[in-house]
């Protein structure tokens, strides 16, 4: 995984947009105001979003689960 101050980042866009293409890895992207951003591959965001919808939804059925078992 790259790091990149905002500074550098905007100057090399292209080369970091290609590099994460390329490697399939996430980049940092640091501020001075102690914000950071992550840029990530389309491929690995679409699991990572599929993974969170899944953990809601198992979430959601622990919880149907645990009030039915209490009646």
């Amino acid at each position: 995984m790259q790091i990149a101050t905002i500074s550098i980042f905007r100057k090399n866009i292209k080369h970091y947009i290609d590099t994460v293409d390329k490697d399939q890895e996430p980049l940092i992207i640091t501020r001075s105001d102690n914000v950071a951003v992550v840029v990530l591959p389309l491929a690995l965001y679409n699991t990572v979003s599929w993974l969170d919808e899944e953990n809601q939804r198992k979430q959601i059925v622990r919880t149907r689960l645990h009030r039915a078992l209490k009646q």
